[in-house]
């Protein structure tokens, strides 16, 4: 069976490839430029304002003894009290903190949106459900597990460099310290979640190049499209 240490690494690499990226580079040494910083926080909330969507659907494929970690996840994502926001409200803060129009935040969780129904729509290399589970589970880990390596150092340097309000950065604060936790439990949650549905090695290391493929975290916080509009914003 798939050891705690190998999916450890896959998380490990694909963290390791977004903070060697030019683009990570740039935004944490301050030369990417304001507009490259909003565009940046632009797509951290088109990536994750629907996070809790995402972790319910890992929920629902997991009925076995790590879900009650999932369900934790989940109530966190959905938020306990007004104590505990829900991480969704802590990306609005964080938009409005910025200085994004309501406009333009209306927009952004029209994108959230849109990303979620392109990605239903389109067609996945998996022959069955365990499959597709099995590879939007490894994604969202491997999200906790890199924002646990990097939100902090992201929040210094929008902080530092590019003078955002540091109250307005909750939502990296809370996964730097978070995601720790959440990192550790997601590598059992994936064991459960293979011993359950019996799936073989093989099927894993397949499933798992394909989830986090080369620039996983890259195309989602730094897509094409998004360095093509700071260069027509900017001219």
């Amino acid at each position: 069976m798939i050891s705690s240490e190998q999916i450890t690494h896959a998380f490990e690499s694909a963290t390791r490839q977004l903070r060697e990226s030019d683009e990570y580079r740039e935004l944490v040494s301050g030369r990417a430029g304001a507009e490259a910083a909003r565009e940046f926080l632009r797509n951290v909330f088109r990536t994750h304002f629907l996070s809790a969507h995402i972790v319910a659907l890992c929920f629902a494929s997991l009925p076995s003894g790590a879900a009650a970690l999932l369900k934790e996840n989940l109530m966190e994502e959905m938020g306990r009290s007004e104590h505990e926001k829900p991480h969704s409200t802590l990306l609005l803060e964080m938009a409005r903190g910025v200085g994004f129009s309501q406009s333009e935040m209306d927009g952004l969780i029209a994108d959230a949106r849109q990303r979620i129904a392109l990605s239903c729509a389109g067609r996945v290399p998996a022959a069955t459900l365990r499959e597709l589970c099995l590879a939007v589970l490894l994604e969202t880990m491997s999200f906790e597990f890199m924002l646990s390596r990097c939100a902090s150092e992201i929040a210094t340097a929008l902080t530092e460099r590019y003078r955002f309000d540091r109250s307005a950065l909750q939502w990296f604060a809370l996964h730097s310290e978070v995601d720790v936790r959440h990192a550790e439990e997601g590598v059992t949650v994936i064991r459960d979640y293979l011993a359950f549905h019996r799936i073989s090695d093989a099927l894993f290391e397949q499933v798992a190049a394909a989830a986090l493929d080369d620039r996983l975290f890259v195309r989602h916080y730094f897509p094409p499209k998004s360095r093509q509009g700071i260069r027509t914003r900017t001219t």
